[in-house]
């Protein structure tokens, strides 16, 4: 455990990387809270306050041999600072804001807070992103706008082009922004071995407000394993899970939930619910990974209607464009059980059939559709 610090003693190393794992989330900072920051950064500077609080950051060390730091909790603010120094090395070299100690000074930044220069190895990046964010901050680094990935599908390119458009406001030159910027103050909090990393998580992400019930899902099923199984079953589980999803896990996890427990779980709770479950049933993080993989493919049949069979396809779309959303737990089982059994496209789409009948006598009757929910779970 560490004191506060500095953040610009944080990036100190020219040979440190921070890692983002591969369970976490992706970059997430909205543009209010990347507005809210540079707010604040003009704010420190104009008053010359000497300091302001930016939270925590939660790291471990990622082995023994290199200094990299594997960032369990603050990755958001890490990126952030990444993206407001690279949209301002960039309004520089434009001339849209100026830097009193000239190019060496711009230089001298590029290298302290964005590059590991004396890393081994081709990529001397200091930050390392999940896969999905590492595209975009690799091209932002490299300065290649035909390479950008477009700001409409990534998060980091669309906070880089803000920063870029609120520095050529030209409140603040390249010298101050650097200096308001290291007027930061964090929570350096490094773990040791000993330490448990998904209690500490937890406690620091318990509100649920900044975190998707499925960001928690993922990291605690992720965050015990060493780091070879971690991105060994991320991408042979979670990563696919996440495809059959549309990235957005929750409901399905929920729904999960729903047919293995037969209880319908808050959102709010359903972090807490999930670790109750893996608890209870006591299967290997693999089987269970593996498990939730084959209802994923489940719901996707269900919720897009691609199970293979045009018929069976067609009654699924109706059935959605009916609003069904709560038999979802029913559809999973009931395709599972048609798996086991051989049950032909036939059998499976007088049964789906069946559903919608009873569906639309409910409408045409005007009986309500919430507690449904219970009836098919």
């Amino acid at each position: 455990m560490r004191d506060a610090n500095k953040i610009n003693e944080y990036f100190t190393g020219e040979r440190t990387l921070f890692l983002i794992p591969l369970y976490q989330r992706k970059y997430a900072w909205q543009r209010k809270h990347c507005e809210r920051l540079f707010d604040d950064l003009v704010k420190v500077y104009r008053d010359n306050r000497r300091s302001h609080f930016f939270g925590s950051i939660v790291c471990v060390r990622a082995n023994e041999v290199d200094d990299d730091l594997l960032i369990i909790d603050g990755q958001q603010r890490i990126t952030t600072i990444s993206l407001l120094i690279l949209a301002a090395i960039k309004a520089y070299k434009d001339g849209y804001i100026t830097c009193e100690a000239g190019n060496e000074y711009v230089e001298d930044m590029r290298n302290k807070y964005l590059i590991a220069k004396y890393r081994r190895g081709d990529r001397k990046i200091k930050l390392r992103p999940i896969e999905s964010d590492r595209v975009a901050d690799d091209a932002l680094i490299d300065g290649d706008e035909d390479k950008f990935v477009s700001a409409d599908k990534s998060g980091i390119t669309l906070n880089y082009q803000l920063f870029y458009e609120l520095l050529k406001l030209n409140q603040l030159t390249f010298d101050e922004l650097i200096e308001a910027i290291e007027r930061l103050i964090i929570i350096d909090i490094r773990l040791d071995s000993g330490d448990n990393p998904q209690l500490i998580f937890e406690s620091l992400n318990s509100c649920g407000k900044d975190l998707e019930e499925a960001d928690k899902v993922r990291n605690y099923l992720l965050m015990s394993l060493s780091s070879a199984q971690q991105e060994d079953f991320y991408y042979k589980y979670w990563s696919k899970i996440e495809a059959c999803t549309d990235d957005e896990p929750t409901m399905f996890i929920r729904d999960y939930l729903t047919v293995k427990t037969k209880l319908i779980s808050k959102i709010t709770d359903l972090y807490f619910d999930f670790k109750k479950y893996d608890e209870l049933a006591g299967m290997s993080r693999e089987d269970l990974l593996a498990d939730m993989l084959k209802y994923a493919r489940y719901y996707r049949q269900a919720t897009k209607g691609e199970t293979g069979s045009e018929k069976v396809d067609r009654k699924f779309h109706q059935l959605g464009n009916i609003g069904s959303s709560v038999c979802m737990p029913f559809y999973m089982q009931f395709l599972d059980y048609a798996s086991a059994n051989g049950i032909s496209s036939e059998e499976i789409y007088k049964v789906l059939d069946i559903v919608e009948n009873y569906w639309a006598r409910r409408i045409i009757c005007a009986y309500p559709a919430n507690v449904m929910s219970k009836t098919f779970a």
